[in-house]
């Protein structure tokens, strides 16, 4: 086997079995737990505020807080 063929050989085989396990990746369902849920202005997961269906993390909901409607009564 001469010297081009086995380095187009291989080129190929490896770009095969990358294509293959980038596929892979992000392909189970997320209809259920943290994964599945985001906010709905940065995209984060953490940090999560559900109530009232807000769906906002923690660091948005304190930049848009007033903006909502939520008053600080102190």
């Amino acid at each position: 086997m001469d010297m081009r063929l086995r380095s187009i050989l291989i080129i190929f085989g490896s770009f095969v079995n990358k294509m293959a396990h980038e596929n892979v990746w992000y392909s189970h369902p997320r209809k259920f737990g943290k994964g599945s849920r985001q906010c709905r202005i940065s995209g984060s997961h953490s940090g999560l505020i559900r109530k009232y269906g807000l769906n906002i993390d923690r660091q948005s909901f304190r930049e848009k807080a007033n903006d909502i409607g939520f008053y600080k009564y102190r």
